[in-house]
């Protein structure tokens, strides 16, 4: 049985944390006394903030062909989405992973992860079917089987599109921009060391 996985990614840039909730929560820190233990309280609030989103579009090919001990073949189309968030875990961030200095601030956030990868039901159509009189149809658990290696698929090919870096680079956008509006003058973001047991949901 011969089948092939074709891939189309597009991105997108979202922030999942309301700019206006951020802003209210960091005036009331600024009307105390700037210290790190409030900054991380504020931060660590967050919890999972997810920066960017890529939504996958995958085809899988299935041609089924005749052999020695089967007459016909069998074809099927499947198309399908994924869509991968992917950004960082505020509650790593400890009072060590800030220093204040008067207007001038450093953070250390940690490295994007994916925070989820989840295959939309209701995009999933099968585009195309065709089954010899002397075959038997494809099942609904051989459905769900091309589905799951195109899921698999998929969470291998994170690497190669780019998901992490995009996410750290809005990451460091995000915060850095933020913490000039709240008032510091200068401002540096920093992305701890990779953790590769970490970079899966």
């Amino acid at each position: 049985m011969d089948v092939k996985f074709l891939q189309i990614t597009r991105f997108r840039l979202t922030v999942l944390m309301p700019f206006f909730l951020l802003s209210f929560s960091f005036c009331s820190y600024f009307e105390k006394e700037k210290e790190p233990i409030s900054v991380i309280h504020q931060l660590q609030d967050m919890s999972e903030m997810a920066t960017v989103e890529f939504v996958v579009s995958k085809v899988v090919k299935v041609n089924d062909v005749p052999g020695w001990y089967k007459y016909g073949d069998r074809k099927l189309l499947i198309s399908c989405k994924a869509r991968i968030k992917a950004g960082i875990n505020m509650s790593e961030i400890g009072e060590e992973d800030i220093i204040i200095s008067g207007n001038s601030i450093e953070l250390r956030i940690p490295h994007a992860r994916v925070i989820t990868l989840n295959m939309d039901p209701e995009s999933i159509k099968e585009e195309y079917s065709k089954t010899d009189f002397f075959r038997s149809s494809f099942t609904n658990e051989d459905r769900y089987a091309f589905l799951a290696q195109a899921e698999k698929e998929i969470k291998e090919s994170i690497p190669q599109m780019g998901v992490l870096p995009r996410a750290n680079a809005h990451a460091v956008a995000f915060f850095e921009s933020w913490l000039r509006v709240m008032g510091f003058e200068h401002v540096h973001v920093i992305i701890k060391p990779l953790e590769t047991d970490n970079l899966q949901p």
